[in-house]
């Protein structure tokens, strides 16, 4: 279609369409997400704006379409212990790599391109640089404190000399996937469910808010632009609500009835 010749309808139809497609094949066939389907009106969104910006249309036919609700994914929280199982079962040249990320909250890249001049033990943080070539998701660079247990898995971390990166194959290249790494460990360590590294940067959020990390500073950490993002992510286990419920008290009332008057 020509670009004058798109109508609002044209795009609430395709909108529609897309709802109803499905993705795979067979058995494996599934609906496409709103999610993706919000993500490809958004960049429709955007390119007719522009088009209309530039003067090439009047207005923008996507402009009153509005995106789908969507239901978000929350995987499973790792409990503290399934953490520490995990941490012993990973192979020595990754336990690192897995210790930054459910004590620091690193994402994949972040991870993958860490380097060793970014390491900072008289310091005791991390930073997370952005970088052009690799930027960060917000394009910020963050700076991280480690305790005493992702410093000493850091410093455990055998060094290539060759390479600037932490974590790295046998030619100096930084890892670009150790799910199969990862899910053996799991197996190892009971954890059935399946998990990949997105699952530790949750497991991080969740416990440091747990913990009584002040949610601002979680958010540092983990690179959020909107507290909003931080509180999703975060994700409270039972136990965790049982003992906080404890905690609350009206001064002597619960022990002998005490009324006020």
């Amino acid at each position: 279609m020509l670009l004058t010749q798109i109508t609002t309808k044209d795009v609430a139809d395709y909108k529609a369409a897309r709802l109803r497609s499905k993705l795979g094949s067979g058995k494996k066939r599934r609906p496409v997400s709103s999610a993706t389907v919000n993500r490809e009106l958004c960049c429709l969104k955007v390119i007719l704006k522009k088009a209309a910006e530039w003067g090439s249309i009047d207005d923008s036919p996507a402009a009153s379409v509005k995106t789908s609700k969507e239901t978000p994914k929350r995987g499973r929280l790792l409990e503290r212990e399934e953490v520490a199982r995990l941490l012993e079962e990973m192979p020595d040249h990754l336990q690192a790599l897995v210790a930054c990320a459910v004590l620091a909250g690193l994402r994949r890249s972040e991870l993958f391109h860490l380097k060793w001049k970014d390491v900072d033990f008289s310091a005791g943080e991390l930073r997370v640089v952005s970088s052009t070539e690799h930027p960060t998701k917000n394009r910020e660079t963050r700076q991280i404190p480690m305790n005493a247990a992702l410093t000493e898995a850091i410093r455990r971390h055998p060094r290539r000399l060759d390479s600037p990166y932490v974590f790295c194959n046998k030619e100096g290249k930084p890892y670009d996937n150790i799910r199969k790494s990862l899910l053996k460990a799991a197996g190892r360590a009971g954890i059935q469910d399946g998990i990949g590294l997105h699952a530790l940067r949750h497991a991080f959020c969740s416990h440091a808010m747990m913990a009584g990390a002040d949610p601002r500073t979680v958010q540092k950490w983990m690179g959020h632009q909107d507290l909003r993002t931080t509180l999703r992510y975060a994700h409270v286990s039972a136990g965790h609500e049982k003992a906080a419920i404890q905690l609350l008290s009206y001064n002597t009332w619960h022990q002998g009835g005490t009324s006020v008057g």
